[in-house]
């Protein structure tokens, strides 16, 4: 323990350098949770999370770890979907689990560039499906070839001038 101990001072002052300067983005998604709890939760919802206590850090441990990714695809500055849309009603990916193809149907509520890429479980882009293609308003189906992905979760993000929507799928 004692060499431990020595090896943690060595390192004692880059670490929390760099903690310094990783704190303002820390402060960010912070603040970026609160907003989207805050847009998305019903008014009992939060005041009980604040009476538990629990405010928006996980329990245990690993929370920490995985705290990050709570938001990633999520943006709080998005429009909330409307209380008739219903959660998801604009996409919906068939089949899934999928194989080697899916279709993906996605609504255009505004005429305008739609772009559709496919995200990593991490929320890092792996390829755009769709880049800034001019569509009409309306549903609209496409297929996808997913034979070079790697069993696995993953995301469809479509980026409309309505807003962004992010639905899961898993690759088997």
């Amino acid at each position: 323990m004692v060499k431990v101990g020595l090896l943690a001072k060595k390192y004692e002052a880059p670490l929390s350098q760099l903690s310094q300067e990783i704190q303002p983005q820390k402060d960010k998604w912070a603040a970026d949770l609160k907003a989207i709890a805050a847009k998305n939760a019903t008014p009992g919802q939060l005041e009980k999370r604040q009476e538990l206590g629990h405010g928006l850090r996980g329990h245990g441990q690993l929370s920490q770890f995985f705290r990050p990714a709570k938001f990633l695809l999520l943006d709080p500055n998005a429009p909330t979907p409307s209380a008739s849309a219903g959660a998801g009603a604009g996409l919906n990916v068939y089949p899934n689990p999928a194989v080697a193809t899916n279709q993906l149907e996605y609504s255009v509520k505004k005429a305008g560039p739609v772009t559709i890429e496919i995200l990593d479980g991490r929320g890092n882009t792996l390829r755009p499906v769709v880049q800034n293609e001019e569509q009409e308003k309306g549903s609209h189906t496409l297929s996808t070839n997913l034979s070079d992905l790697p069993a696995g979760t993953y995301f469809y993000k479509i980026t409309t001038r309505s807003g962004t929507e992010t639905k899961r799928f898993v690759k088997q």
